[in-house]
C-alpha cells in the first residue's frame, strides 16, 4: 500500500519505521522539507516528500502533527485527493499542556445541536447488544454541514458485545454515567442532559428513565472520585475533556 505521512515526529517516525517494515511503500513529510529527513529515509526506506506531495502519495494518508499546527497546513492541501483515499489524524487536542487554546476548537458546535444525533447513536449502540466502555462525549464524531449533522463514535476498539442479563444493565449505566459526566465541565445543562436521555429511552423504546437516571447520577459521582484521585496522584496527565 502507498501511505503518506504528515508529520515526523515521536508518531510520525514509529509509523514510518513500522509502515516500512511491514513492506508498505511510505511518503514521509514534514514542515521543515524532504531534506530534514534524510536519515529517517536512508533508515527505513520510505521516501521523503513534501507535505502537498505526502498527501497525493495514495491510498493512505496520515496526519500526524500537533493539533495546533492543523491550521497552519495548505487549505486546499487535500484538493484533487480522490474521494477513496482514507485520511487518518492522529491528533489530540491539549490546550494546558501544547496547544494553548483554540477558539474553533474551544467554541465548537453547541451541544444543542448534538443532543439528539448523540442520543440516537447511544440508544442504537445499545439497543444492538453493544456497549463502548467510554462513551464520553469526546468520542463522538460530528461532521456538521449547515442543519446536517453526521454523527460516529471513535475508538471503537473500545466496543465490546454486551453481557448477559446479570451484568448487562451495570455496562450501560456506566457508559450513559461517562457521557453525562464528560458533559460536565462544557456548560451543559441538567435540562439538556435530560432531553438527551429522554431522547435516547426513546431509541431503546424504554417506558421511563427515572431508575435508570438515579443509576446514572450514582455512578457519575462515583467516577468524580475516581477522576479526583488520578489528578491529584498525576496533575499533569492528559486529558481528553477540555477545561476539566
Amino acid at each position: 500500500m502507498k501511505i503518506g505521512i504528515i508529520g515526523a515526529g515521536q508518531i510520525g517516525g514509529t509509523l514510518t519505521r513500522r509502515l516500512s517494515a511491514l513492506g508498505h511503500q511510505v511518503f514521509v513529510s514534514n514542515s521543515r522539507g524532504p531534506e530534514s529527513l534524510a536519515k529517517l529515509a536512508q533508515e527505513t526506506g520510505a521516501k521523503a516528500v513534501s507535505v502537498p506531495e505526502a498527501a497525493h502519495a495514495g491510498e493512505l494518508v496520515i496526519v500526524t502533527i500537533p493539533e495546533a499546527e492543523i491550521r497552519n497546513l495548505p487549505k486546499d492541501l487535500f484538493a484533487g485527493v480522490p474521494d477513496n483515499v482514507v485520511v487518518i489524524d492522529t491528533g489530540n487536542y491539549y490546550p494546558q499542556q501544547r496547544d494553548g487554546r483554540i477558539p474553533e476548537i474551544e467554541s465548537g458546535t453547541p451541544f444543542e445541536k448534538l443532543l439528539e444525533p448523540t442520543a440516537d447513536l447511544a440508544g442504537k449502540l445499545h439497543r444492538s447488544g453493544l456497549h463502548h466502555r467510554d462513551l464520553y462525549l469526546c468520542h463522538f464524531f460530528a461532521k456538521v454541514d449547515g442543519n446536517n449533522i453526521d454523527v460516529r463514535l471513535i475508538d471503537t476498539a473500545r466496543v465490546k458485545r454486551l453481557p448477559g442479563m446479570f451484568t448487562r444493565q451495570r455496562w450501560i449505566v456506566k457508559d450513559l454515567a461517562q457521557f453525562f459526566y464528560s458533559t460536565q465541565s462544557l456548560g451543559v445543562t441538567d435540562d439538556q442532559r435530560t432531553r438527551w436521555l429522554n431522547r435516547y429511552a426513546q431509541q431503546r423504546g424504554l417506558p421511563s428513565v427515572d431508575r435508570l437516571r438515579r443509576s446514572i447520577e450514582r455512578k457519575v459521582r462515583a467516577i468524580a472520585r475516581h477522576d479526583a484521585k488520578l489528578k491529584a496522584a498525576q496533575p499533569t496527565r492528559n486529558i481528553s475533556i477540555p477545561g476539566a
